[in-house]
């Protein structure tokens, strides 16, 4: 259809329109871009995807009280760890330097010492039912309660069994 003759026929049918001859149609004009009737578009076939269904876990958390009723050796320190530990103490026990009354160690054993006593502390402490309120620093507080504690209350003994104070002292090799 050539754009003159729809030009003719918009003319014509607004003339009749104005006269009541023929009524307006409902539907307003809409471009031919957007008008799905006139345009060769099919409409698409393609289905949605299903909305994901919920899974439900099979498994459930266990409860610290039924994980110690089922296995009673948590309640204690590892028996593994005890003589790896033991080891460890005895080879820090050989470290300070011994002196007419003191044993002196550095910063830096004195820590390795109050920072393996304290972790072993911690876990005999947990087997007895006990546990950190806070976490990192009541087990700070811990050490560092026990390296006062080492330095004001307990002697070494040395191989020979011979008591001397404990003293720490900075290391002045840096």
């Amino acid at each position: 259809m050539s754009d003159a003759k729809k030009i003719v026929d918009s003319i014509t049918n607004k003339s009749l329109e104005a006269y009541g001859v023929k009524t307006k149609p409902d539907v307003p004009d809409v471009p031919a871009f957007v008008n799905r009737r006139q345009t060769h578009i099919q409409p698409t076939t393609a289905k949605r995807a299903s909305a994901s269904k919920p899974t439900t876990r099979t498994w459930s958390s266990t409860s610290r009280e039924h994980y110690r009723t089922v296995h009673a050796s948590a309640q204690t320190p590892s028996s593994a760890s005890k003589p790896v530990i033991d080891m460890k103490l005895s080879a820090l026990s050989k470290m300070p330097v011994l002196e007419q009354v003191d044993a002196v160690f550095t910063t830096d054993q004195f820590y390795e010492v109050v920072h393996t006593v304290g972790r072993y502390m911690g876990d005999v402490l947990e087997g007895a039912g006990f546990v950190y309120k806070h976490g990192a620093s009541d087990s700070a507080e811990l050490r560092r309660l026990l390296g006062e504690f080492m330095q004001t209350k307990l002697a070494h003994i040395d191989e020979s069994g011979r008591r001397r104070f404990v003293a720490v002292k900075e290391d002045t090799n840096d």
